[in-house]
């Protein structure tokens, strides 16, 4: 059997949110991927419930996330704007829209296209961050 290769940059996610549970999570980000279908790997990886999660596995800890909507939300950081981080503060990063797509580019990096932003190119790096929102 033989598996066909793709490109792919992995990524580091990081969860900011202080008490939630949620930790880092290393994912292969591949060449095309859409930002619904890294949000559904980071729900099966990190067990978080949601449209595609199967709920009856979930641990009692995460019940209370089924009372409201659960939405995750990835964003990037800036270009230079990486630092320490403050509690409940999100300076230096920003929200990416569910239009965008990552590919890799010829020299091994990950960039985002957002067509909802005039059709954006951005280089993001290896690290992001991930957000579980209630609502």
């Amino acid at each position: 059997m033989c598996w066909p290769l793709q490109s792919c940059v992995l990524v580091i996610l990081v969860n900011p949110q202080v008490c939630m549970g949620y930790f880092s999570v290393s994912l292969p980000l591949y060449d095309g991927d859409t930002i619904p279908a890294v949000v559904d790997r980071i729900r099966r990886v990190s067990s978080i419930p949601g449209q595609s999660h199967d709920c009856h596995m979930m641990s009692l800890a995460h019940a209370w996330l089924l009372l409201g909507n659960v939405r995750v939300e990835l964003l990037r950081y800036k270009i230079d704007a990486r630092s320490i981080p403050s509690l409940g503060e999100d300076s230096g990063v920003v929200v990416i829209g569910a239009t965008s797509r990552f590919s890799v580019n010829s020299e091994g990096n990950l960039v985002l296209n957002d067509p909802g932003n005039g059709n954006e190119t951005v280089a993001v790096g290896t690290h992001m961050q991930y957000k579980v929102c209630t609502s």
